[in-house]
């Protein structure tokens, strides 16, 4: 933990009435979150950038930055204010491709910060490769601003049932030639398809 990241480990006992089941069946799923607030200035958030990667070193786990990185992925995430330099997002650029991480598809307000006259996204939500391996589709929710010049994000878990999946079967009859090759299983069903 640092001025600017906090890190945990965080499990889901139970989803609405399945508690029993998931306590029973041992299907309560776990994930490393990082509660990110980066500094104001690209200097100052060297340090996050560091200790990020250094934790991912030794991540094997499904995990999640979230928060006030204070800076922008892409040029477009910005409206307002002075142009959009190559090396203001180079820096969340480098740590992303870096570590693996990937940004949520998202619902909600776009922009994510204002003072009123500049509109960034700068709060955002990223998993590893490992978070797929346990969250079958997860997405971020931007809320409306409300009294803070910030929208808050919520990660989004929403559940599906798995489709039934249902066994074909398909009988098919080999027509009995005695001039062409495998002539031996004429009339003889093929086994199930799957």
């Amino acid at each position: 933990m640092t001025d600017q990241l906090k890190h945990c480990k965080v499990t889901q006992l139970s989803t609405n009435k399945s508690f029993y089941l998931s306590m029973i069946c041992g299907t309560n799923k776990s994930f490393y979150l990082s509660m990110i607030c980066g500094m104001n200035h690209e200097l100052q958030r060297e340090q996050l950038w560091l200790d990020l990667n250094d934790i991912s070193h030794s991540m094997e786990d499904a995990w999640c930055l979230m928060g006030d990185f204070n800076t922008i992925r892409f040029k477009e995430y910005r409206l307002g204010g002075n142009d959009v330099q190559d090396h203001d997002v180079k820096e969340l650029a480098s740590l992303l491709e870096t570590c693996k991480f990937h940004e949520l598809k998202s619902t909600g307000a776009y922009y994510s910060w204002t003072n009123k006259t500049i509109w960034s996204r700068i709060d955002h939500a990223f998993p590893n490769d490992y978070w797929y391996d346990v969250f079958d589709y997860t997405y971020s929710y931007y809320l409306a601003n409300s009294l803070s010049d910030h929208t808050s994000v919520l990660l989004q878990f929403p559940t599906s049932p798995r489709p039934i999946t249902q066994f074909q079967y398909c009988e098919i009859t080999i027509a009995e030639s005695k001039e062409e090759p495998g002539a031996e299983t004429a009339g003889k069903s093929v086994a199930p398809m799957r």
